[in-house]
């Protein structure tokens, strides 16, 4: 998905298109292996150092209060998008 696709995405369902929520949404729908926070992260900070833990938590709630994406408790373990 393109990120101008996101973009229109992010708008219809309003929420604010920032980069990092950008990052995060892309990320997630290109790699559908039900990833947990640190796993999101993990990739995030390969692509740009700056990224923080909290920002990828802040992104996966506004992504998940917008309902573009559900998160999932597997086995009462971690909470995977």
């Amino acid at each position: 998905m393109q990120t101008k696709e996101i973009t229109e995405l992010f708008k219809q369902n309003g929420i604010k298109a920032t980069a990092q929520r950008i990052a995060v949404y892309k990320y997630l729908y290109e790699n559908r292996i039900h990833p947990d926070v640190d796993t999101v992260y993990k990739n995030m900070v390969k692509d740009n150092p700056s990224f923080s833990k909290t920002t990828v938590y802040n992104c996966l709630q506004a992504l998940t209060d917008s309902g573009l994406i559900i998160p999932v408790v597997i086995e009462s373990e971690k909470i995977r998008y």
